[in-house]
Parts: structure tokens; sequence; C-alpha cells
């Protein structure tokens, strides 16, 4: 979630857009139909707010990384690897280490009060589920700061041997129909091994080599596109078309979606278009950006700026607002904007405040 040096503005748009989605879809968990085991379950629920966090899943935390790959490349690029292992530590590792033990005792406090205030459902096995660390701490979404560091480590390990193979994968990377045909396996792979259609949350501080695997292909493609000075140029031509192939993904998925509410594994098909349509959407939202994006208003430009400690300080106070809206007698539409509104302004002024004492760049 950093860049690099010059800024990008199809980029800068997407990581904000990313932020504002994580955002909205934490905050739709309390209201979904679905039990998924979340903290908490507000009695107005829709079966809408399952199917906006399912998509909202299938590319947001994919952007996260495909843009952070992209962002390392350029860093790498500008600093060398001695530079690049600085600002990786001081930028991701310094505010993971301050972050992890406030951010999880919060969360593991809020936890227990919701579930004091009501049991808490059984997991469907379609959908994702935390599962509670071992250790007595929890990385909760901090994970995402955990991993980006560890697949950051190993792109720039694999920069300093022989590549061989770097001309065949250039030609890839240059035709992105083929790009877009190839680059979803490694995540569909995932998905088959794991027999679902989304993989879990990884909150323990073991290394799930299924979340690495297939979120450091979305880092690899990034970081190999940037580093051949291809972004969201590389997509733009083709964003209405990788739209359509998303909406089509997400309609074949989605009778196995909701078969796969009573357990078991999905048939192929249905990993196959989960994992194709999330690349789908990732490359359609990189490439349409590109097309029609030419300039950032200040406000997302401000909010990239602070996305890494929004994106630090947003859950903890989603989840509090969550169980005092699940007290409330309102109207669940009211409830969700409100949470979503006060979260993101309460998220983003504590991220201003820490802005100024904590490095950005």
């Amino acid at each position: 979630m950093t860049t690099g040096g010059g800024r990008d503005p199809a980029l800068t748009a997407v990581r904000a857009i990313a932020m504002l989605v994580v955002l909205a879809a934490h905050a739709a968990l309390s209201f979904m139909a679905t039990p998924i085991g979340w903290a908490v379950r507000d009695d107005a629920r829709w079966l809408g707010a399952d199917a906006g966090v399912w998509i909202a899943r299938q590319f947001v935390m994919p952007v996260f990384f495909f843009v952070g790959g992209a962002a390392a490349a350029r860093l790498l690029a500008q600093r060398g690897v001695a530079g690049f292992a600085r600002h990786r530590a001081r930028r991701l590792g310094g505010p993971l280490v301050l972050a992890l033990v406030p951010v999880s005792l919060a969360m593991n406090a809020l936890w227990d009060h919701g579930r004091a205030l009501s049991a808490r459902g059984a997991v469907a096995a379609a959908v994702p589920h935390l599962r509670g660390s071992t250790l007595p701490l929890t990385l909760a979404h901090l994970w995402f700061l955990y991993y980006l560091l560890l697949v950051s480590a190993v792109a720039v390990a694999a920069t300093l041997l022989p590549r061989p193979w770097g001309r065949w994968i250039d030609a890839l990377v240059a035709r992105p129909v083929v790009l877009a045909a190839v680059a979803p396996v490694p995540a569909w792979l995932c998905l088959v091994i794991d027999g679902k259609l989304q993989l879990d949350t990884p909150l323990g501080f073991a290394i799930d080599p299924l979340i690495a695997l297939s979120f450091g292909s979305f880092f690899a493609v990034g970081w190999w596109c940037a580093a051949r000075g291809l972004t969201s140029s590389l997509f733009a031509r083709h964003a209405p078309w990788l739209a359509l192939v998303a909406v089509g993904a997400i309609a074949a998925v989605t009778p196995a979606l909701l078969a796969s509410r009573d357990g078991g594994r999905p048939p192929l098909y249905a990993t196959a278009a989960a994992a194709y349509g999330s690349w789908a959407l990732v490359l359609a939202l990189v490439g349409g950006a590109g097309r029609w994006i030419r300039a950032v208003p200040a406000a997302l430009a401000r909010l990239v700026d602070d996305s890494l400690w929004i994106y630090i300080l947003h859950l903890p106070i989603v989840v509090g607002l969550q169980l005092i809206a699940s007290q409330l007698d309102g109207p669940g539409p009211i409830e969700y904007i409100a949470i979503v509104a006060i979260a993101l302004t309460a998220s983003a002024v504590g991220a201003r405040l820490i802005g100024r004492v904590a490095p950005r760049g």
C-alpha cells in the first residue's frame, strides 16, 4: 500500500477505491444473512450484503497485492536492494510491530463482547470465516502487512537469481489476453486444493502456503508489469471485455456458491470461475482506471496518503460500531451507512494524526 516515487493517477485511484471497498465490506459483515461466525450479527440482515461482501473479497485484497507489487518494483528500481529493505522495514514492518498488540487486544476484547451479547452462528462452508490464532496474539486484518512483507522479500530474492525464463515471461506479460488466461491458474489451484470458492482469512503467524501463493501471484504480476513500465496502460484497452468476463464468472459461480452453503467441495468449474472472475475484476479495475482516470481528486489523494493507517485503524472501529448498532432497533441501511461514515472519518482523522510522526515513504 505504498508507492515508491512518482504517482500513477490510475493506480492511486485504484488504491483509494480498494481502501473504501474494504471498509464498506467489513461494515457489511454484521448484516449478512449467512452466518459466518463474525462477532456481531445485526437483527437487520439482507442476502444482498452476502453478495456484496463476497464480490468485494473477490478483488479488494488481490488489488492491494497487485498495486503493492507494482509499487515495490518501482521502489527497488529507485533505491536498490538495501534501500528497498530499509523502506519496507520502516513503512510496513514498523507499523505492523507497533499496531500488532493494540489491534490484537482490541479485536479480542470486541470478539469476547460480541460472544457475550449473542451466540455466534455456525459458519457456512461457502463463506470464508475467522479462525482463532493458537498464539495469544492474532494478526486480524494485519495479515495483509505480514504477507506483503513476505512476498516482497521473496520477490527481491528472485531478482538476485539468474532468470533464464525472463524473456518468456516478458512476452507473456506483453499480451494481455494471454496474461489474463494464464495468471489465474495459481489462484485456481489454491482454491481446488483448499476445496473452497474463496480462501479463509489467515489470522495465525504460521505462513499459509495457499494464501502466499494465491495473493503472491497478484503481487508478482503487478511487480513484473511495473518493472517493464506497464501497469494500468497494459489493460486499458481491454477493460470493457475484462469487466464482461468478471460479470460472467460471477454469474457462473453463483449456483455453486448457493449450493455449497450446506457444505461440500465446489465443482472444478466453480473454482475456475471464482479464480478467473477475481483476476478479471482486478484487471478491469486497473485497466479502467488507466483508460478513464487522468487526475485524482485531492480528497482521494489524501486518502491514499493515509491509507496504511486507515487500514490498520478501521477494523476495530467498525466492529465496535457494529456492536453498538446491533443493540439498536434502527433501519439496517441507516445503521450501515452510519457505520461506514463514522468509521471512515475516525480512521482518517486517526491516520492523519499518526502521520505527523510516522513515516509515509
